[in-house]
């Protein structure tokens, strides 16, 4: 299989970045992964851009790095951060 198959419907940078929006998205809105709620949901989402920068690193060689992104990569929320 060839790494740029891995670019799906977008690409796996901008699938990666939106997955981020979408999380930044939802505590803004909701606060839900900083209240006692979300704190079981915080692995699952930490899990899930585990995954995403994987994927990126096969396809692109590299970890992803958002000082020097491919074309644009926002940071990993801090809520999910180790």
């Amino acid at each position: 299989m060839r790494a740029d198959s891995l670019d799906f419907a977008r690409g796996v940078e901008k699938q990666l970045d939106e997955y981020r929006e979408l999380l930044e998205n939802i505590e803004a809105a909701t606060g839900y992964f900083s209240s006692d709620k979300g704190e079981f949901s915080i692995g699952h989402a930490a899990t899930l851009d585990d995954y995403l920068c994987h994927i990126y690193a096969l396809r692109y060689g590299v970890k992803p790095n958002e000082a020097k992104p491919i074309t644009y990569l926002r940071q990993k929320p801090l809520f999910i951060q180790e």
